[in-house]
């Protein structure tokens, strides 16, 4: 029965991925998801797509997950944020929690919990089936792996973005493991009624504030960036079972003689408690900060973070190279995006 099942979700995953190259419309996408989204729901889409307030687009991640995609045309209402795509950063917290699998024996977990949940990035792709590469008897194979979790709670703080997650889970065919609340991280995980084993999953936002000085309200992180991330791990180590897994992506100030600030901040708050495995995900390029679109090596130093800033605001300009210059005087040379899997002892 387990066979015919994971069979009727890859055809399914393969008709959404043929659909979604062909349509871009999001009113079309709806056609195809069951009724049980609600009407508001429904009708907001419909006007946002026919009132030009926004456009939609499908797209497909590297594990073959669907997923529908904000992009505003032009500014949203006031008190409105965009959804941010963050196809790379979830694709990579999979990888991940495949890895976190491995070290728990090869076994799946009961339930992932994760913050910051976005339109479903990586929550969908924690609770699929999914196809990897592994090598047998000498030859390179692609094979069905059973999902990671059985089931996830996502939550985020962006009504908007809760509602994409509802949206993407039901494309992809898995709204009956996936449940989403609009939530702050400083109250905690909701709480359930399932129990076992469960993996804590995080791409916090980040931003570098400068002293003073605000840039994105809805990002920024303080003054090291890491404000969201460590009241994750806060809330993580206030409920988190021994055996459980942690899994998160996340920016970090770093100094040129090896020092990680995240990795410090981490063992400050838990001490002795984990076992933490780094991966330093080189393989990523940033785009970061107020550099343009220009590509940086990870990690990058910290100055090139205000290249080609606001060349007509030489106010914002002079505030960020202050800002940038009050890192360096603290010893951080460099930023970058790491990943992190921890097991709680």
């Amino acid at each position: 029965m387990l066979k015919e099942m994971v069979k009727k979700m890859v055809a399914m995953a393969l008709y959404m991925i043929e659909f979604a190259n062909e349509h871009n419309d999001l009113f079309e996408v709806l056609d195809l998801v069951p009724m049980q989204i609600s009407e508001p729901l429904q009708r907001d889409y419909k006007n946002l797509v026919e009132g030009h307030d926004s456009f939609y687009q499908a797209e497909e991640d590297k594990n073959g997950i669907v997923y529908v995609l904000d992009l505003p045309k032009r500014e949203l209402k006031p008190g409105v944020e965009q959804v941010y795509p963050h196809l790379e950063e979830g694709e990579d917290l999979v990888s991940l929690a495949q890895y976190a699998r491995t070290l728990n024996r090869d076994k799946s977990f009961s339930l992932a919990k994760v913050a910051f949940c976005g339109k479903g990035t990586p929550s969908i792709g924690l609770v699929k089936p999914l196809i990897v590469e592994e090598t047998l008897g000498g030859k390179q194979l692609k094979v069905l792996k059973e999902p990671i979790a059985a089931h996830a709670i996502g939550i985020d703080l962006n009504p908007r973005a809760v509602e994409f997650a509802k949206l993407n889970s039901y494309i992809n065919g898995v709204h009956d493991r996936c449940r989403y609340l609009v939530s702050d991280i400083e109250g905690g995980f909701p709480k359930n009624g399932l129990h076992g084993q469960t993996i804590y999953v995080a791409n916090a936002p980040f931003a570098l504030e400068v002293e003073g000085v605000r840039e994105d309200l809805c990002r920024a992180g303080g003054l090291d960036g890491l404000k969201h991330t460590m009241e994750f791990l806060r809330q993580v180590k206030n409920e988190a079972k021994s055996g459980d897994f942690v899994v998160l992506v996340a920016y970090s100030r770093m100094a040129a003689v090896g020092r990680i600030e995240l990795l410090e901040k981490l063992k400050e708050l838990w001490g002795e408690k984990i076992e933490i495995f780094s991966n330093p995900m080189s393989h990523r390029k940033l785009c970061r900060g107020w550099n343009g679109r220009k590509e940086q090596e990870n990690p990058m130093p910290i100055e090139d973070m205000v290249v080609r800033a606001h060349p007509d605001d030489h106010q914002k300009r002079e505030r960020l190279e202050a800002g940038i210059a009050a890192h360096l005087e603290q010893g951080w040379t460099h930023l970058g995006y790491i990943g992190l899997i921890i097991n709680v002892k």
